[in-house]
């Protein structure tokens, strides 16, 4: 399964870019002390003690996140107003960058910033399984960007050999820099945990959604916006696909998404492509599974269509949301996670 599309922002978190850009060539790295451990939860990080207030004890030994039902909800009503339940210094945000310049002009050619969070396991149930699976991403993330960075100025240098030989290094500067100012930046946006159950099941399924938002600039009018989200499962920490919360088959999902997706054009039709109902039913029919861009919200599953899917550029993303009694589940509780930002800012000047 993929496990990058299920998105959020129930409570957008607290974000942050991230630290000046190094020497050229050399990456920086910046984690808390002992990932790993138990005790690598920063000294100011809030007990369980502390969050007696705001969340019932039971939420911090990772074992009855589902107990958690806000007093005044009624349930099962999409009507719902939820109250907010945030959960002060959850964890904190860790990032990877590099940035080169060139070494005849000075103009930076290429930059990259990377974000991941590391949660607090006072907090988070299973957080150093969640803990470790984000890690290996941010880093398997900056590993291909710097492969990307690598063959980018492996293709100049081949590209411009002779006539650097001939007419000296600014002969490249003249000739490739006005193409070669990329960016790629991802960046932690929120963190919500959901507590679903499903028609006629007793068991209920606690989840944590961890969302990031990303964007690529490779030369051109304008870059590409990304997202990236996780679901994880709190009883193991183990990654899972909306398709396991979700009590629906995918024929029947793909024909509500058909349905629903029909009537928000009928309601917006201007962000569209097409301008022809059958023909809006019959592309997501055919391209929408339970692998497509989606989230978690209080009102249902939302679907995202990135730019480009259904509509322009200047449409953005396009959000299309099936209630949850469509899909055969209800929302039990639902709230979010403050995470600590990190430090500084991160530059990309050209």
């Amino acid at each position: 399964m993929k496990y990058t599309r299920i998105i959020l922002t129930l409570l957008t978190c607290c974000m942050v870019s991230g630290c000046i850009a190094g020497e050229n060539g050399g990456t920086e790295t910046v984690i808390p002390e002992d990932i790993v451990a138990e005790e690598s939860v920063r000294d100011d990080v809030v007990s369980g003690q502390d969050l007696e207030e705001e969340v019932s004890p039971e939420n911090t030994d990772g074992e009855a996140a589902a107990e958690i039902v806000p007093e005044d909800a009624e349930q099962n009503s999409k009507e719902t107003v939820w109250p907010e339940q945030t959960i002060s210094d959850a964890g904190e945000v860790v990032y990877e960058h590099n940035e080169h310049v060139c070494e005849t002009c000075g103009k930076e050619l290429y930059a990259y910033y990377v974000e991941s969070v590391i949660f607090s396991t006072e907090v988070i149930p299973c957080a150093e399984q969640v803990n470790e699976i984000l890690w290996e991403d941010m880093e398997t993330d900056a590993q291909q960007k710097e492969h990307s960075l690598e063959g980018l100025f492996e293709s100049y240098q081949n590209e411009f050999q002779a006539e650097i030989e001939t007419e000296g290094p600014e002969y490249a500067c003249d000739n490739y820099h006005f193409i070669a100012s990329l960016f790629d930046t991802k960046y932690f946006t929120g963190a919500t945990q959901y507590v679903f159950e499903r028609e006629g099941e007793k068991d209920q399924y606690p989840c944590l959604e961890v969302d990031f938002e990303g964007y690529w600039y490779s030369g051109g009018a304008h870059g590409l916006p990304y997202k990236k989200i996780y679901l994880f499962d709190l009883d193991d920490g183990s990654i899972v696909s909306v398709e396991d919360i979700l009590n629906v088959s995918e024929e029947e999902f793909r024909t509500l998404a058909a349905e629903y997706t029909v009537e928000d054009f009928r309601e917006d039709g201007e962000k569209y492509f097409s301008n022809n109902e059958d023909s809006i039913y019959e592309d997501v029919y055919k391209y929408v599974d339970f692998d497509h861009l989606m989230y978690f919200s209080v009102e249902g599953v939302v679907i995202e269509y990135s730019p480009y899917e259904l509509g322009c550029f200047g449409s953005g993303f396009i959000p299309v949301t099936i209630p949850y009694e469509e899909l055969g589940i209800r929302l039990v509780d639902a709230y979010g996670v403050d995470i600590t930002p990190s430090d500084g800012k991160y530059f990309i000047t050209w």
